[in-house]
């Protein structure tokens, strides 16, 4: 088969050179005559000039990105439950700019049929009173929660998270395979939905080490609320409860990064089991487990119950370091 380049895109007839359609599948890049789709050009083009040495050192670096952002996923039904890279497309999918206008409207649409559906099934129930939906279908379904029949959710939509996944017929048609509402597993993707960046991680202050690693069990070194919290003195005296949860929950973005550092994902930790919360506090305070609900809030928010809600100590100290 032979490939509509221009005469002066030698660079990009190389790259093209053992490039073959498959049959029977709807080419993105060519049509079906062979030419290079016109959207595709700048960016081939661009591609080809880089050159062979330059493209695989870039993807090098984006599969350490990869790795070292701990990003992979399981196979829940595999009874192992192994973790398994993510896989990366080197070349994005180009779409052209109309055609993703009308797709971004299609889309758009069907979003708000799916919330419209939802405002109904959970309000007035219409769409079941009038026959169009089966109450068995909604009643035994169980995702269905019935407690929040008749509640309004905040800012008045039901649906938070909407992905498509699509397809393409042999003709080229954009099909929905399958629409999924429910926002991403992970203790990684739960980071990024509450927008908490961790910080790096730093060296010790004294002769020990951030982390040990001991069979399957993680021990972290103490740490606290780091050095660019505001808040300094004793609780009970200083600092108000609230002022101390806040500090607790800081220290403990900050042992997540040591976290991180230590296993390459947060989506690794099987459990959280003990936590001691040491709190700089005046005599007679005596609220340090408020204090640390701080820390044991912000574990449970990041990886849920089952793994977040831990055995844990609360103490009052009468000094702590950097305090």
């Amino acid at each position: 088969m032979s490939l509509d380049v221009r005469e002066t895109d030698v660079p990009l007839e190389r790259i093209l050179s053992g490039y073959k359609p498959l049959p029977g599948i709807f080419d993105e890049m060519m049509d079906r005559d062979g030419r290079v789709r016109a959207h595709w050009r700048p960016f081939l083009s661009m591609l080809a000039a880089l050159g062979d040495e330059e493209i695989n050192r870039r993807r090098a670096v984006a599969d350490r990105h990869l790795r070292e952002s701990g990003v992979f996923y399981r196979v829940y039904e595999d009874p192992a439950g192994s973790e398994r890279s993510w896989p990366l497309s080197y070349v994005p999918l180009l779409i052209d700019a109309t055609e993703w206008e009308a797709l971004k409207a299609g889309l758009t649409q069907r979003a708000a049929l799916l919330e419209a559906v939802l405002a109904d099934v959970y309000g007035p129930a219409e769409l079941i009173a009038t026959g169009r939906l089966p109450a068995t279908l909604i009643a035994g379904n169980p995702e269905f929660l019935r407690p929040l029949a008749g509640v309004v959710p905040p800012g008045g939509s039901h649906l938070r998270f909407c992905a498509v996944d699509l397809g393409r017929s042999t003709e080229g048609k954009w099909w929905v395979l399958s629409d999924r509402t429910q926002a991403p597993s992970g203790a990684e993707a739960r980071l990024k939905a509450l927008n908490i960046a961790l910080p790096p991680d730093t060296l010790p202050a004294a002769n020990f080490v951030n982390s040990v690693i001991t069979g399957k069990l993680l021990f972290l070194a103490g740490n606290t609320a780091g050095p660019a919290w505001a808040g300094k003195g004793k609780l009970g005296k200083d600092l108000t409860v609230e002022q101390g949860r806040e500090a607790a929950r800081q220290a403990g973005i900050i042992m997540l990064g040591k976290v991180r550092s230590a296993l390459g994902s947060l989506d690794r930790v099987k459990r959280i089991v003990k936590v001691l919360g040491m709190v700089n506090s005046a005599d007679g305070f005596g609220d340090q487990p408020l204090v640390i609900n701080g820390f044991s809030d912000l574990m449970v928010e990041v990886f849920g119950e089952a793994i977040g809600k831990h055995a844990r100590s609360a103490v009052g100290m009468a000094g702590l370091p950097g305090n």
